[in-house]
This record gives C-alpha cells, sequence and structure tokens, in this order.
C-alpha cells in the first residue's frame, strides 16, 4: 500500500500569503511583505 501525495495536498500545505491579518497583540502599525523568494520581510512603527 503506498501513500500518494496528490496536488490538492500541496495546496493545502501553503500557507495564506494573499489575506489581510489583523492581530490584537500589535498596538501600533505593523507590515509584512514577501520578496520575490517568500521571504516574510517585517516593518513596525
Amino acid at each position: 500500500m503506498a501513500n500518494q501525495i496528490t496536488d490538492a495536498d500541496l495546496q493545502n500545505a501553503l500557507p495564506d500569503v494573499e489575506s489581510d491579518q489583523v492581530l490584537s497583540a500589535i498596538v501600533s502599525g505593523a507590515t509584512i511583505y514577501r520578496d520575490k523568494w517568500g521571504i516574510p520581510h517585517i516593518s513596525a512603527d
């Protein structure tokens, strides 16, 4: 019996990088963006 990884499995494993997120712990502005390699960069007030 072989386990197979499907395309749907791979798509579901990816993080959501499109939606805005609101975090109650951040009391001032903060921005997170991803560069062309997908590495997140954070700038905060």
